[in-house]
């Protein structure tokens, strides 16, 4: 079932060097067990506490942007959904330079900063736990009800505070100020007006395995074009585990070298929940600019080797060793089993992928990439731009390099 819709974008025109980013809203199924994943807060494993480990899971489940310790965005953002959270546990967000547009209901643990740029906030409600700094443009469009506890000032004159009293279309509640939309107090900003903070949230751990020794390094860092790579999940006629997840361990995935590269995870008719941990990250270089990660359904019909483990997909031809890091061709990679796969576009993802990593996650500035599935880091996660995302992003420190600092 298509459960994705077109998030937001970030950018403008390519031609004046400015950076883009187009987030297709798709949460990883909430419904998933969190185990073996668990919240330090809660239990020191997913067994302490389950109930409140999974309502934890559940809940996070709902941004589409989270950022424990801060959330800072220094492009254009254009939002063009107002589905799924935006949100911090103890962090500021803060808006910098050019436009942005951010749709939903926003949650913030510290300050929510503007600076001087046309903004739109869409739908609402917002709630900030610490102060609100907010800028005098009277072309922003600023929806739904604001609580704000700290302090509420206009960047470089509070007089001006005014301009934004005009465009909320919801009202203020705060202590202290007395612009005409204020409707109450902080206190009487109750979780039906707008839901709380989640201060506890954080980002789970994974545990590691056993030991590492032995597992898959996912390198497509061949210097010849079309690289393809294949991760095999298998039916549950063959694969199951407890949580009704296909959780494949990785000691690293790295990505560079040259252009139209594609990993293909290729499902089971109708998909799989699948959940992917690498140790040392995920390495992606902008040499190659234009890569993919596409989930793939096989067609009914196409059969999985238990020997193998692998669906009856055949993987592009290499030569011979010691050189199979050349395609059989000599010249570029070729991917002839395709139409035994049915690709899904970003708008019919089904929110079946997550990637899990402790190392920070570095998105560069490529020329069309495009990325499927809910990407989590215990670290930072910064993004760049000129690529599409069908998922969600979630981190300790989202969007920024000195986060919580």
């Amino acid at each position: 079932m298509n459960n994705c819709k077109k998030l937001f974008k970030v950018g403008k025109n390519l031609s004046k060097g400015v950076f883009s980013l187009i987030l297709f809203t798709c949460g990883f199924v909430s419904a998933a067990s969190v185990a073996p994943l668990y919240f330090e807060n809660v239990g020191s494993s997913a067994m302490d506490n389950p109930e409140t480990q999974q309502q934890y899971w559940e809940s996070l489940m709902k941004y589409k942007l989270w950022g424990t310790n801060g959330i800072d965005v220094a492009e254009k953002v254009i939002i063009g959904d107002n589905v799924g959270y935006n949100g911090t546990a103890s962090g500021d967000f803060v808006i910098r330079n050019f436009q942005h547009h951010f749709g939903g209901p926003t949650m913030v643990g510290g300050d929510f900063i503007f600076s001087s740029t046309t903004d739109t906030i869409s739908m609402g409600p917002v709630r900030v736990l610490g102060d609100l700094q907010v800028n005098g443009k009277s072309n922003n469009v600023m929806e739904g009800d604001w609580c704000v506890q700290g302090n509420i000032t206009q960047r470089y004159n509070d007089g001006r505070l005014n301009y934004w009293n005009e465009v909320l279309t919801g009202g203020i509640y705060n202590d202290a100020t007395t612009l005409s939309k204020k409707k109450g107090s902080y206190e009487d900003c109750n979780e039906v007006i707008a839901p709380p903070v989640e201060t506890e949230m954080t980002v789970p751990i994974w545990p590691e395995p056993d030991s590492w020794e032995g597992l898959e390094a996912i390198s497509m860092t061949s210097s010849y074009a079309n690289e393809t790579y294949l991760i095999h999940v298998p039916p549950d006629s063959v694969e199951t585990n407890e949580y009704g997840t296909y959780d494949k361990y990785i000691t690293n995935f790295s990505i560079g070298g040259s252009t139209g590269k594609v990993l293909y995870v290729l499902m089971p008719p109708g998909g799989k929940l699948t959940r992917i941990y690498s140790q040392n990250g995920f390495n992606f270089s902008n040499s190659a600019n234009d890569m993919k990660i596409i989930v793939a359904y096989v067609d009914d019909g196409v059969t999985f080797d238990r020997t193998t483990m692998k669906w009856d997909v055949a993987a592009p031809a290499s030569k011979a060793p010691p050189y199979e890091n050349q395609p059989a061709n000599g010249s570029s990679w070729e991917f002839t089993d395709i139409d035994k796969i049915n690709l899904l576009s970003n708008t019919d993802y089904a929110g079946n992928l997550l990637f899990y990593t402790t190392q920070n996650i570095n998105w560069s500035y490529w020329k069309s990439a495009s990325f499927q599935g809910s990407w989590i880091s215990t670290g930072t996660i910064t993004v760049g731009g000129h690529f599409k995302l069908a998922g969600q992003v979630i981190a300790n420190c989202l969007m920024q390099k000195n986060c919580g600092n």
